[in-house]
């Protein structure tokens, strides 16, 4: 996620190249105009335990002019 963060230009990427970038929006609150992202990549280990390599979270806020 953090590369294609790096792709999202202030004042000119939009809400429609955002979702093509990220994909849907995991949490969206309208009010705010506040869409928020994260990622969580796992691994078990041969005993079945959760072993979290990657926990990246982005908000992306939009002002609609």
């Amino acid at each position: 996620m953090k590369n294609k963060i790096k792709l999202i230009k202030i004042n000119k990427t939009n809400k429609n190249d955002v979702r093509k970038l990220l994909g849907p929006v995991h949490i969206e609150n309208k009010e705010d105009k506040r869409w928020a992202y994260f990622e969580v990549r796992e691994t078990k280990t041969k005993y079945g335990k959760k072993n979290i390599y990657v926990n990246d979270y982005a908000e992306i806020f939009f002002d609609n002019k």
